[in-house]
């Protein structure tokens, strides 16, 4: 049995992820997407775990994890998306996954996190599209070079709720 990960403190990276289109693949094939949303979990836990993630929420098909190294979470988002797009999935059932990373200071309290390093996650995840990966300048700074994934600047945008555009 594999060792407890404990959360991170200090600057920590967030990885939020979420299937798009996920309500209207509910909708049309309920039977397919348990089976294909059981399968998305186990991946997403074991490739988070493996790169020493802490997995501190999940809500229907979306995970919040948090990382004490740039270098883990960035290689746990590449080799997610890398393995969910190697799955056979479910005939109808096209799982395709959104995600964002962020590096900052957050407040830890009984295994979960708050303060606007998470909010800022969340909100790079929400912009992006299935089969993506959107990453902040702060943690594109602090990972660069880091594993085989390369990083492209697509330059600020505007989030939701954020009074300052982001770089993505």
């Amino acid at each position: 049995m594999a060792a407890k990960i404990s959360p991170p403190s200090g600057t920590v990276t967030f990885l939020f992820t979420d299937i798009e289109g996920s309500t209207r693949l509910w909708e049309e094939h309920p039977a397919e997407m348990q089976v294909a949303l059981q399968r998305h979990d186990e991946i997403l836990r074991s490739v988070i775990e493996d790169q020493q993630g802490y997995v501190f929420s999940t809500a229907g098909d979306a995970f919040s994890a948090a990382f004490a190294r740039v270098a883990d979470a960035l290689n746990a988002a590449g080799g997610a998306q890398m393995a969910l797009g190697a799955e056979r999935w479910p005939s109808g059932t096209p799982v395709r996954v959104r995600m964002g990373l962020h590096t900052g200071e957050a407040q830890e309290r009984d295994g979960n996190f708050f303060g606007s390093a998470v909010n800022r996650a969340a909100r790079i995840m929400s912009a992006g599209h299935g089969g993506q990966v959107l990453v902040s300048a702060e943690t594109a700074a602090l990972g660069a070079g880091v594993g085989e994934f390369g990083l492209r600047c697509l330059g600020r945008h505007r989030l939701k709720d954020l009074g300052d555009p982001v770089e993505v």
